[in-house]
């Protein structure tokens, strides 16, 4: 992928044959390693089926469990038990592999082709996300060249792009064929060190008391909390942007509350981001949807088959579930908005 070096994530460098790369991209030779650990039942039967070293196996899961920030495995004599932790990756990681697998099988009958497309996705993308988007986009497709355009929340229906990841959906008549892959949580959140500093508000009249920041499309939407159930809760945030993930760094440097979307929990899982508490959790959140489109005119067979693996890649990431959306177009006028998002025992 090509973009330029003020737009790339922070750490990201172009190696000699212009790919970006990261200093730590996302792990899926560690993942793949932990499967086969967890599929096979001990580390040399894992290392064998991989052709790895049993050394070599042993430091690729540690470094994930490192990487992660959890144990995943409970080392007993003899040989291990997943934690809680290990079996969500275990779960999440194999549809996540499947994925990658299914992107690399289409993306093979375009080697002939090296054909050059121009993908678009929401400013504010968080680096995980876009670190397994490049990450899967490079191993499927060696041979293809890609250019990244960042976008806000409503991208073009005369967008050029072959494939436009977006927040909205895209109006009528436009020449794509949408997917909604995904429903994404927003919720107020907070460092811990801001809520031992500034203290955890206990109701909405509470929040008057401190500093908001709300991630939103336009800055008029941004004066309206979202409350469960109930009327939105008006508020005067200090920033509204675009921007998800500055919302969520500002939050976590102990700035301020972010009203902000949550990571699902594969992103999480790979994310150097440090935890975020939610906050009146009970009270406040909605959801927005997650789409992926992709252009319908002059799309070879090929190209669209690595299209459709890379929605359902998207949608596992991303956290969304195998029944999600799938469809010519937005959401037809009129239909239900997302459900609300019920209380959640978890932050982050």
């Amino acid at each position: 992928m090509t973009e330029s070096p003020s737009s790339a994530a922070p750490g990201a460098v172009l190696d000699a044959a212009g790919w970006l790369r990261y200093p730590e991209p996302m792990a899926l030779d560690e993942l793949r390693a932990f499967l086969a650990l967890v599929e096979q039942g001990s580390y040399t039967a894992a290392a064998k089926s991989l052709d790895f070293a049993r050394s070599s196996l042993t430091k690729q899961v540690e470094s994930l469990e490192a990487n992660v920030g959890a144990p995943l495995l409970d080392r007993v004599t003899g040989g291990f038990t997943l934690t809680r932790a290990g079996e969500i990756l275990a779960e999440r990681g194999k549809r996540a592999l499947s994925e990658v697998n299914s992107v690399l099988e289409a993306a093979r009958s375009l080697k002939a082709e090296a054909p050059s497309v121009i993908l678009e996705i929401p400013v504010g993308t968080p680096p995980a996300f876009e670190q397994a988007l490049y990450s899967t986009l490079r191993k499927a497709a060696p041979f293809m060249r890609f250019s990244v355009r960042y976008t806000p929340f409503q991208p073009s229906p005369e967008s050029d792009a072959w494939i436009i990841i977006h927040n909205a959906p895209l109006p009528e008549g436009a020449e794509f064929r949408s997917r909604r892959v995904a429903s994404i949580e927003r919720r107020l959140q907070a460092s811990s060190d801001y809520l031992e500093a500034n203290g955890v508000p206990v109701d909405l009249e509470d929040l008057a008391k401190h500093s908001i920041i709300f991630w939103a499309a336009r800055p008029d939407e941004g004066s309206l909390l979202p409350v469960l159930g109930k009327a939105p809760f008006p508020v005067r945030p200090v920033l509204v942007t675009p921007n998800a993930h500055l919302t969520r760094k500002i939050a976590s440097a102990g700035n301020a509350l972010a009203f902000a979307p949550r990571l699902s929990s594969l992103l999480r899982t790979l994310s150097d981001e440090p935890r975020l508490e939610l906050v009146l959790e009970t009270l406040v959140g909605d959801q927005t949807d997650f789409w992926f489109s992709v252009r319908k005119t002059e799309l070879n067979p090929a190209l669209e088959a690595l299209a459709l693996s890379l929605g359902r890649f998207l949608a596992t990431v991303m956290g969304g579930s195998s029944n999600a959306d799938s469809s010519v177009g937005p959401r037809p006028s009129g239909a239900p908005p997302a459900p609300s998002v019920p209380p959640s025992a978890s932050g982050r």
